[in-house]
Formats: structure tokens, C-alpha cells, sequence
């Protein structure tokens, strides 16, 4: 069941790029796909490659590094390191955790092409504790879907695939598999600290909610699949929406292409409030800027109704190349670089 998808991505990917951070999952990813690579198998014509991020963010991180070389040099996988840079404003404002989130995904598509395949080790115990995240932050139905098993992701007009085949698997049965096969990792003393609120979901919130319900893991990970399956069908529908109110023909899945489009302002406003708002943070989401509070889009979207000839309602947002503008005039919506 790990490799089940594996066929599939195997006909259209030639190169796998492992994220390896030397930790349990991200070994046990590189092992078991260079372990498949050297069987010799049919369809398992493909190659290996790895990319370490070194995040720079405690004493340790050499340790992981020279880890990760050491691994890779005796399995014969090439090996790339990514350093990120060492900005502490930045840092302050994003928070550590999504610093390095950000980065690290740079740090990939610098390196990654559409025709390779990110491979990370995340595992179900990170899908839960994903979902308690976004649910104690009030997030939607986007949020609250958490990782796909298989997805494309755009970062700085750069398009390339994400592939997690643990995504269903247990932290523990990844260790067996370390620990039956007398294979090493190293541990991550940042995993007990209490200054990120990953951590305290993973040792306080989810052991509590385990003693109420031994099941629990099952349940929450069974609710994420019934979101996502909702979620495929919500966005399905979006798509023609959107589609419907949007003269040219465009691409949902390149972001220059949803950045440039116009959108018809009076078919939109035809539609009530509540899928206006939903239709442009669809939008926003496709072309990879980030949407305003919910309070912000529905004082736009008030403004949009109730415009009147020659006004020009504005929207200040932010996204990944930078700062951006929604613009409304004679019944046209558009988005445009500041």
C-alpha cells in the first residue's frame, strides 16, 4: 500500500528528490526508494537524488548535514545542500516555523523541474497534528484538508510535484522498519521544545485526546479524507464558477496565468455575497497570493456592490512574488503587481 501510487508516478517521473532532514521518515523514504531502485525491477527504471535544507536555526544543524552526506555517499545518491539565508527580521515576522517552511520550499524549486518528483516522509501523526493547527487558527475547508498524498505545487512561477507515500503509515511503524533493518537516524532535540506550537499538539493535545478515545487516530485522520473528499468536489464546481466569469482562456494550475486574467465584475456580482467571496479567494489561492481576513474581502466585496460610476475599489494583498492590488473599474476585477 506504501508504493501503491508508485507505478503511476514511476511513467511520469524519471528522477525522485528525496527531502532529507536525517530524521526517521525522511531515511526510511530514501532506503526504501533506493532499496527499490536497486532490485532491478520492472518499471523501476528511475533515478535518486536528495536534497538537504539546512535551516541554520540551532547548533545541531551541522550534525544533520554531515549525517545526510554520510548516508547518501554510502548509498551512492547525489546529494544537494540548500543553506537559508539568515534573515532575523524576516524571521520575526513570519514566526521560525513558517521562515522555515518558506525557505525550504525555495530552496526545492530552485532545484526541482516539472519533470521531477518531490518525495517527503510526512507521516499520519503529521497530517493530525496539521489538522489541530489549522483548526485552532479558524481555518476553512482548505486548510483543514491538510497534505494530499500527491500534489503540485507552484513556488516563484517554478511548477514541480509533491509525492508523500507515508502519508497513511504510523510514526511507529516507520521506526520498525528503521530498527528491523538496523538502519540509523538522528534526532531532532527541537521536536521537544515548547516554543512551537507543533509540538505541544503532538506531546500534550493529541496523548490527551488518545486517553478519551483510543481510536482517535483513526477518526481524525478518517475526518481529514471526508474534507478532502468534500473539498475535491467544492473545488470542482469552483472551477466552472470561475470559469463562467472569466473571458479568456487560462490555466488554473500556472499562477502568471491566474495573475493576468480579468475577471467580468457584473457576471461575478450576479452571484450572492457569500460565493463572490468565495470565487475570489479561489482566485487569490490559484495565483498564489494570499487572501485578506474574512472581515477585509467582505468589506471589498460591499464596496463592489455598492460602487458607483468612475469610483475604483482597491484591495492591498500580499503573495509570493511580492505585493499586489485587486483593482475594480467599469465593471472589470484585475490584479496587478504594486
Amino acid at each position: 500500500m506504501v508504493l501503491e501510487d508508485f507505478p503511476r508516478l514511476v511513467s511520469k517521473f524519471k528522477k525522485f528528490v528525496i527531502g532529507l532532514s536525517g530524521g526517521q521518515d525522511s531515511v526510511a523514504v530514501l532506503h526504501l526508494l533506493s532499496s527499490l531502485r536497486l532490485s532491478k525491477r520492472e518499471g523501476c527504471n528511475f533515478s535518486i537524488e536528495a536534497i538537504h535544507v539546512n535551516h541554520r536555526l540551532q547548533k545541531d544543524a551541522i550534525i544533520f548535514q554531515e549525517f545526510c552526506q554520510s548516508l547518501c555517499s554510502k548509498l551512492q545518491i547525489n546529494l544537494h545542500i540548500k543553506c537559508i539565508p539568515d534573515d532575523e527580521q524576516e524571521k520575526k515576522k513570519l514566526g521560525i516555523e513558517a521562515f522555515a517552511r518558506k525557505h525550504r520550499y525555495v530552496a526545492f524549486s530552485e532545484l526541482l523541474t516539472c519533470e521531477d518528483c518531490l518525495v517527503l516522509g510526512h507521516h499520519a501523526e503529521d497530517q493530525v497534528e496539521t489538522f489541530l493547527l489549522q483548526w485552532i487558527r479558524g481555518s476553512g475547508i482548505n486548510g483543514l484538508s491538510c497534505m494530499a498524498r500527491f500534489s503540485e505545487k507552484t513556488v516563484k512561477g517554478r511548477k514541480f510535484a509533491v509525492w508523500r507515500p507515508f502519508l497513511h503509515l504510523s510514526k511507529d511503524s516507520i521506526k520498525k522498519y528503521l530498527e528491523d533493518r538496523e538502519l540509523d537516524w538522528v534526532e531532532d532535540q527541537t521536536n521537544l521544545s515548547y516554543q512551537y506550537d507543533r509540538n505541544r499538539i503532538r506531546n500534550d493535545v493529541i496523548p490527551n485526546i488518545l486517553a478519551v478515545r483510543e481510536g482517535g487516530m483513526k477518526g481524525m485522520l478518517r475526518s481529514i479524507e471526508n474534507i478532502n473528499r468534500s473539498k475535491w468536489v467544492i473545488d470542482l464546481k469552483m472551477t466552472e464558477l470561475f470559469r463562467s466569469v472569466v473571458s479568456s482562456n487560462f490555466d488554473l494550475l500556472m499562477q502568471n496565468e491566474c495573475l493576468n486574467v480579468t475577471v467580468n465584475g457584473d457576471r461575478l456580482l450576479k452571484e450572492p455575497d457569500s460565493l463572490v467571496f468565495e470565487l475570489i479567494r479561489f482566485w487569490l489561492r490559484s495565483a498564489g497570493v494570499m487572501a485578506p481576513p474574512s472581515v477585509r474581502l467582505s468589506e471589498f466585496v460591499r464596496q463592489l456592490r455598492h460602487s458607483k460610476p468612475g469610483s475604483f475599489p482597491q484591495l492591498t494583498l500580499k503573495g509570493e512574488g511580492g505585493s499586489y492590488k485587486m483593482l475594480f473599474y467599469k465593471g472589470r476585477l484585475w490584479l496587478e503587481k504594486k
